[in-house]
């Protein structure tokens, strides 16, 4: 039986099964995508934190493998810092400085202070848990678009991947 055999409302009632099929995939895709930057913008977090603990440590020895297993060069990223901090670790930590004091005391809480859980790390900045938790996506947020989107520095894969420099 063809569309045109249908009645209107036959018709009607299959348009919006569609359509109703059609939103649900699309809220599928975005909580994917959503996942997907969480997940991206998590990686480089960590990675810079424990770079930047280290380094305030003096821990040279890590610098020297993390720098060589990051660029694959076995030496240090341009990155415009004399520390030799590898490129991607630069971009992450100017995604952080950019972000406003709160958000950034809570990247620095949720990614320094890892031996507390998540409801004693909002304790210690004063806030509620669900505040923390609003502050954290949104800085994870805001870091992934700062590295990822159209016109920042990072070199866009957003598919769950960090950047890598090539030699």
């Amino acid at each position: 039986m063809g569309i045109q055999d249908m009645s209107v409302a036959n018709q009607i009632q299959q348009l919006e099964a569609v359509q109703a099929a059609t939103a649900l995939q699309e809220k599928k895709t975005a909580a994917a995508r959503q996942r997907r930057m969480v997940l991206a913008a998590n990686r480089r977090l960590a990675k810079w934190a424990e770079w930047t603990d280290r380094a305030e440590r003096g821990d040279t020895a890590f610098i020297s493998s993390m720098t060589g297993a990051i660029t694959g060069c076995g030496e240090g990223g341009s990155g415009g810092d004399v520390s030799g901090m590898p490129d991607d670790i630069y971009d992450t930590d100017r995604a952080v400085r950019g972000l406003a004091e709160k958000l950034q005391a809570v990247v620095r809480m949720e990614y320094f202070y890892t031996d507390l859980l998540q409801y004693q790390r909002a304790e210690r900045l004063g806030v509620g848990r669900a505040t923390y938790e609003n502050r954290l996506r949104e800085a994870r947020q805001n870091v992934f678009y700062s590295l990822y989107a159209p016109g920042g520095k990072a070199c866009g894969k957003v598919a769950g991947r960090v950047c890598v420099k090539t030699c």
